[in-house]
């Protein structure tokens, strides 16, 4: 039986295949989502062991620009999420998934992944982004072929 995880990556990359660390950027990247939507809708347990999934995957120099243009960095990013835990289970719960991934080595140890990232609340209209994610390589650590998310610059779809 597939993960969920793999599910994901099977339904939405559609058979892509790509081998190495970028096979395993385009994992990670479903996989956080994956985490995003289960964290939002509080299937996931409010505590440091479930949250680490998201913790432990960013660089502390992370940042993120939204779609509006503002910068986040991790330490605003974390403080927000954690705070987010069940914030669309009493709307019904939230759907978040991935389309159109596509990995590629940019440097040595480092990656690139642009995807598009749909969220649809129940009863709602799906809305899309445009992201851009940068990975670097990192010692493993228990987690996923040692990449952690260094950037993400994100802009909404029509």
């Amino acid at each position: 039986k597939l993960s969920r995880v793999d599910e994901h990556l099977h339904d939405f990359i559609q058979g892509r295949v790509q081998l190495g660390l970028e096979q395993a950027a385009v994992k990670e990247v479903v996989g956080l989502h994956v985490f995003f939507q289960e964290w939002f809708n509080g299937e996931l347990p409010d505590t440091d062991e479930a949250f680490a999934r998201f913790n432990d995957s960013f660089a502390e120099d992370f940042q993120m620009v939204v779609p509006s243009g503002n910068t986040v960095l991790f330490s605003g990013l974390k403080q927000s999420l954690r705070a987010a835990h069940g914030r669309d289970k009493t709307r019904g719960g939230i759907r978040i998934w991935i389309e159109n991934a596509a990995a590629r080595k940019i440097s040595p140890g480092a990656y690139m992944v642009q995807y598009q990232e749909w969220q649809q609340l129940v009863g709602a209209e799906k809305k899309g982004r445009i992201s851009t994610a940068i990975f670097r390589e990192k010692p493993s650590e228990g987690r996923d072929a040692g990449l952690e998310w260094v950037g993400v610059h994100e802009t909404w779809l029509p």
